[in-house]
Order: structure tokens, then sequence, then C-alpha cells
């Protein structure tokens, strides 16, 4: 009966135990933070901070991009929609590219083909 092994307990069981129970008191209490009014007017707060810092970086670039005589993104984004628009245009006056072809058949004058002048050679062998 000495012979008999008792199971193995497993060394992380407890390890486990307590992160499920620190997960489950951490989230209970980030919930009842993040359920707050205070909370809230803080976050709002931060995103009107970073808003404003964003917009205040833009315009640093733009002006030292402007300096440096170097496009900015908005002249990039500009410079797009202008070859969008050419685009658009070229392509409502192209067509499709089988109606530029067929146009110009239509247009051209049929012109009646010259006349043969050019005998064909005799054939050689034949009564000589």
């Amino acid at each position: 009966m000495a012979d008999q092994k008792t199971p193995a307990a497993d060394p992380f069981t407890a390890w486990r135990d307590w992160l499920g129970q620190a997960e489950r008191q951490l989230n209970s209490f980030f919930n009842n933070v993040m359920g707050s009014d205070q909370y809230a007017r803080s976050m709002g707060q931060f995103n009107d901070f970073s808003m404003n810092m964003q917009k205040s970086m833009n315009e640093t670039m733009g002006r030292y991009f402007s300096s440096l005589n170097l496009p900015t993104r908005e002249d990039f984004a500009a410079l797009g929609q202008r070859l969008a628009s050419i685009e658009a245009r070229l392509g409502t006056r192209e067509g499709k590219p089988g109606d530029a072809a067929e146009a110009a058949a239509a247009a051209a004058p049929t012109m009646p083909r010259p006349p043969r002048t050019r005998q064909p050679a005799p054939a050689k062998g034949k009564g000589n």
C-alpha cells in the first residue's frame, strides 16, 4: 500500500486561483472608477487637451514646412483632389476606350478605293 502514489498537486493551482481573484477585484474596482462623473470629466478634459495639442502641433509644423518651402499634408491633399477632378473631366471627354475608335470611323468619310491598274503576271509555262 505504500507503493501507491498519490496524485501530485499542481504547483500552479494556487497561482491561477490568486490571479483569477486579483483580476476580479481589479475589474470591479475599475468598473466603479470608470462609472463615476469625475472620471468622465477628467477623460473629457484629457481629450480636449489632446486635441488642442494636436492642433497646435499641426499649425507649428505647417509654419515650419512653409519656412523651409516644403509641402505640407494639406498641400498634398489639395493636389490629390485637383488631380482627381482632372482625371474625372478627362474620363468624361474620352468616354469608353472603344467609343473613340468607333467615333473616328463614323466621322471619316467613306472614300472609294483607288482603281486597280496593275495586271497580274502571266502564268509561266502556258502556251510557250
